[in-house]
């Protein structure tokens, strides 16, 4: 499965919802996550993929990117996030 998140945003909420109420930050401004996800072994296709886009690959939080775009991620226990 392959996701491609852009323009990503966010926003210190209180409740679940889908109301954006105050305007959101951006999180990883001017960049996109591609997420691979696949069992066992990076399948071929992605591999080609990954060359053909100059994908680097890396570990990548969102909630610890948002966390960092509020200023908030002094208060991120790294172990459980």
């Amino acid at each position: 499965r392959v996701t491609i998140d852009q323009n990503l945003r966010g926003r210190i909420a209180t409740t679940v919802d889908l109301d954006l109420g105050e305007a959101p930050l951006p999180v990883h401004s001017g960049k996109c996550v591609v997420e691979f996800k696949f069992l066992d072994h990076l399948p071929s296709l992605f591999k080609l993929w990954m060359s053909d886009f100059c994908l680097q690959p890396g570990g990548n939080s969102k909630y610890r990117g948002t966390m960092r775009a509020l200023g908030l991620a002094h208060q991120v226990d790294p172990l459980t996030a």
